[in-house]
Parts: C-alpha cells; sequence; structure tokens
C-alpha cells in the first residue's frame, strides 16, 4: 500500500451549501394523525382485547351459572313428580271413606223413610201387625246396613294416613 498524500488545502473545491428543503405544513399535519392515528388503534386494540377477555369471563360465569341452575331445576322437577305421585297415593286413600260417606248419606235417607213408614204403620188403626212386623223388620235391616257402613267408614278413616278420628 501506498501512502496516503494529503492534498493542499487550495486545490480543493470547495463544494457548494446543501440546499436544505424546508418542511411543510401539510407533512407535519399528516404525520401528526398518522401518529395520532397509530396511538388511537393502539389504545382500541389493548381495550377492545380488555373487554373481549371480559366478556369471555362474564360468559363462562353465565355458562356455570346455568348449568348449576339447570341442575337444581333437574333436583326439583324429580322432587315434584316424587311429591305429586305421593298426592295421587294419598288421595286414592283420602277418597274411600269419602265414597263410604256419600254411602251412609244416602242410607241414612232410606232409614229416614223406613222410620215414617213404621211409624205410620203403628200409628194406623187399620194396619194389621204383620204389616208392621216388616216395616219394623225392614228398619232393622237398614240399620244393620247402616251399622255396618258405619264400622267400614271408621275402618277406612282410622288406615288413611295422618288421620284418626271418631265416627259420630
Amino acid at each position: 500500500m501506498e501512502p496516503t498524500t494529503v492534498e493542499d488545502v487550495s486545490t480543493v473545491e470547495i463544494a457548494s451549501p446543501v440546499r436544505r428543503r424546508r418542511v411543510r405544513v401539510v407533512h407535519v399535519v399528516v404525520l401528526s394523525l398518522a401518529v395520532v392515528a397509530l396511538a388511537g388503534a393502539a389504545v382500541f386494540a389493548v381495550m377492545s382485547n380488555g373487554e373481549h377477555d371480559a366478556a369471555l369471563r362474564a360468559r363462562h360465569i353465565a355458562e356455570r351459572r346455568l348449568s348449576s341452575q339447570r341442575d337444581e331445576t333437574s333436583i326439583a322437577k324429580r322432587k315434584l313428580s316424587t311429591r305429586r305421585l305421593a298426592v295421587r297415593l294419598e288421595l286414592a286413600t283420602i277418597r274411600a271413606p269419602f265414597a263410604s260417606a256419600r254411602e251412609l248419606g244416602a242410607m241414612a235417607a232410606d232409614e229416614v223413610d223406613a222410620a215414617r213408614a213404621t211409624q205410620a204403620a203403628g200409628a194406623d188403626s187399620n194396619a194389621s201387625a204383620d204389616v208392621y212386623n216388616e216395616t219394623v223388620d225392614r228398619s232393622n235391616e237398614i240399620v244393620d246396613r247402616y251399622n255396618a257402613l258405619l264400622d267400614k267408614l271408621q275402618k277406612e278413616i282410622d288406615e288413611t294416613p295422618g288421620v284418626r278420628g271418631e265416627v259420630a
């Protein structure tokens, strides 16, 4: 390598000064708007990401609550079904005494009619003893059936769950 020689300063040409171009206001405004838009987009992206995460958390919470509510509803449906079955069974046992009571009421009306017929036969001076005895026998037969039905009703009431009582 050869050593570099230093040239005489007088021989060096002086370059013309670089002409500086001025920055136009339009470029500054456009650049400022671009920076603001970029910053706004960055803020929007960060905020929407946070809102998205919050929405996902809220959705997961809502799904867990819905699942829990469905479980509770399912349990309540099973309990309701069980209770309805129990009520049906209780109604079946309660209906028997009511049917017997209705029959007892109808028989009481027959007994009243038989008692009136017996009284009428006893009060009639023209009636024979046989007619009177027939009406008494008929009244006694009705009273015996009435007492048997009364015993049946008492038994049905005693067998009804949760009910204990005396039939008058």
